[in-house]
């Protein structure tokens, strides 16, 4: 089990990190408690991956190579990830769609182009 581990980036936090009882995560900057009261973990996360994955608390150093891509995908929230990532196009719609995944900052852009009728 991953207890500490945030329920809305899923950011595996030091042993004295626990999603709950105001605890800020130093990735996402969620406050459980307060933050989850009016909008669900899922909504938070979804805001977090729109704003492109801004690492919250300075004073806590990113780990070596952290990638919010892979850490999503770690904490299985890669469905979230796509549905906000990857635009909905119709099955008649040929052209291609062109999107951007920031994996280590704002700056750290790869270009991807997707066939919307690929299967």
């Amino acid at each position: 089990m991953h207890e500490h581990r945030c329920l809305v980036c899923g950011y595996e936090g030091d042993a004295e990190f626990y999603p709950r009882d105001y605890m800020i995560c130093g990735c996402c900057g969620t406050e459980f408690g307060y933050d989850d009261r009016v909008l669900t973990h899922r909504q938070l996360r979804q805001r977090w991956i729109r704003n492109d994955f801004p690492w919250f608390d300075a004073s806590e150093l990113q780990p070596p190579n952290w990638s919010p891509i892979r850490q999503l995908i770690a904490a299985h929230f890669a469905a979230d990830l796509l549905e906000i990532l990857v635009p909905s196009k119709s099955a008649s719609d040929n052209a291609n769609v062109g999107f951007h995944i920031p994996i280590a900052s704002k700056e750290s852009r790869i270009p991807f182009q997707i066939n919307a009728n690929a299967a």
